[in-house]
């Protein structure tokens, strides 16, 4: 099976104030495979996984998503990024621990408001891709309620029907069982499988380690900003070089 770059990230550096976030972070995912970043809380995943799609700006460093190259830093040409941003958020979907729909919306509104907004489909062709994608999440019945009528789980399958409806080159998960009660966490990793099993380009920031044994093709431990042990899942989580590494999956495992 042919792999194209998907993602690759040269020496980013984030900042906020004077707390250091990311101290120069290199890392590369391919397509059609689950790149999984763990590390502990304050490690930096959820800002990398924020500058991959230019939710945050990196203070430095090259990045190439999805073909489209942006340079950060001193010199940095603005407006170039400025103008990729759109591109990229138009390639790039992410699915957020706290749901972030629309109350006022219904779910079929929610799942079907990017796709009119950003990609420019009429409304009836972006309820119809709406309702397919519901359809495959298993909340196609929930289509005509608003948010607040859905349990954790069925709000971010929503919230995953609403990622695939852009159709995107990329899939970025965070932490997307974080915010569920346990009982719901299962039917939420049950469509992530799903995507898996079609080999979806997907980056997933996840603290389900047992989970991420499982799809993971390329895993990624983050330390205090820096990726402190990178490389295929059978070697990170079974037989990795770092002490800082396995210290942290003997805390969770």
């Amino acid at each position: 099976m042919d792999h194209d770059l998907i993602v690759l990230a040269q020496g980013l550096y984030k900042s906020f104030g004077r707390l250091k976030v990311l101290c120069g972070i290199d890392l590369t995912a391919l397509s059609r495979q689950v790149v999984t970043i763990i590390g502990s809380s304050g490690s930096g995943k959820s800002t990398l996984l924020r500058c991959l799609n230019l939710l945050e700006t990196p203070d430095a460093g090259r990045l190439v998503v999805t073909g489209e190259e942006l340079v950060f830093g001193q010199g940095a040409d603005k407006t170039k990024i400025h103008q990729k941003l759109l591109t990229i958020r138009q390639q790039v979907s992410m699915v957020f621990q706290n749901f972030n729909l629309w109350s006022r919306l219904t779910v079929l509104e929610n799942v079907a408001l990017a796709p009119i907004k950003v990609l420019g489909l009429k409304k009836n062709q972006a309820h119809d891709r709406a309702k397919n994608y519901l359809d495959k999440v298993g909340i196609l019945d929930k289509a005509n309620v608003y948010p607040s009528m859905l349990s954790g789980g069925q709000q971010q399958r929503c919230a995953i029907a609403r990622a695939l409806a852009m159709e995107p080159k990329l899939l970025l998960f965070d932490e997307p069982t974080s915010a569920l009660d346990p009982e719901l966490v299962g039917e939420v990793l049950k469509i992530i499988h799903l995507l898996v099993k079609e080999e979806r380009s997907m980056l997933l920031v996840t603290h389900e380690i047992g989970f991420a044994k499982e799809v993971s093709s390329h895993v990624v431990f983050l330390h205090q900003g820096i990726v402190e042990e990178s490389g295929p899942a059978d070697k990170v989580f079974n037989n990795t070089d770092s002490q800082r590494c396995r210290q942290f999956l003997d805390s969770v495992l």
